[in-house]
């Protein structure tokens, strides 16, 4: 990943919006520890306005990734989109608040990456499947096999003698 082009420089920008656009490939995670998903191809519009004495960051993301589904393990395209919003203020102190970020007066300009990190990965589903009956139907029936089994399993009776230390065990208890 080549940071510098995530980084924007702000002293010379007029009050107003300003626009960028950056298109995220799954190798702008390298220096991120990622395992959610496999691929990406993510496109980010940021707008950045920038007013007398902060800044708003509003970042759009839209585009896939591909991931495992949770359920049968093959691989998926899933379509992210996402709309977050970051305040930029200047100062010393840090703020607590996600959505504000505080940099110190002397400042000229932004390294957003980390925005646009987080914003991605908040447009991750938290559940990745396949749409209903387009999973891989060996692994659905393998899967299927495995919980009758154990169903069966729950449902032998249980040998005498174990009944006996339970009830033994139950009376100790009490």
């Amino acid at each position: 990943m080549n940071k510098k082009e995530f980084i924007i420089p702000f002293i010379g920008l007029k009050l107003g919006s300003h626009n960028y656009d950056f298109k995220i490939q799954y190798s702008f995670f390298d220096g991120y520890e990622m395992t959610e998903f496999t691929d990406c191809d993510v496109n980010v519009d940021l707008e950045l306005i920038k007013r007398s004495t902060f800044m708003e960051l509003c970042f759009h993301v839209s585009g896939t990734i591909t991931s495992n589904c949770d359920r049968c393990g093959d691989e998926l395209k899933i379509k992210i989109t996402n709309n977050e919003k970051v305040i930029v203020k200047f100062g010393e102190i840090q703020s607590e608040e996600d959505e504000i970020i505080v940099i110190a007066h002397n400042e000229q300009e932004i390294d957003v990456s980390n925005q646009i990190y987080q914003s991605i990965l908040l447009a991750i589903p938290m559940s990745r499947r396949h749409a209903e009956g387009e999973c891989d139907p060996q692994t659905i029936a393998y899967l299927e096999n495995i919980l009758e089994k154990e169903e069966k399993t729950e449902e032998e009776p249980i040998d005498p003698r174990w009944d006996k230390l339970v009830k033994l065990k139950k009376n100790n208890l009490n």
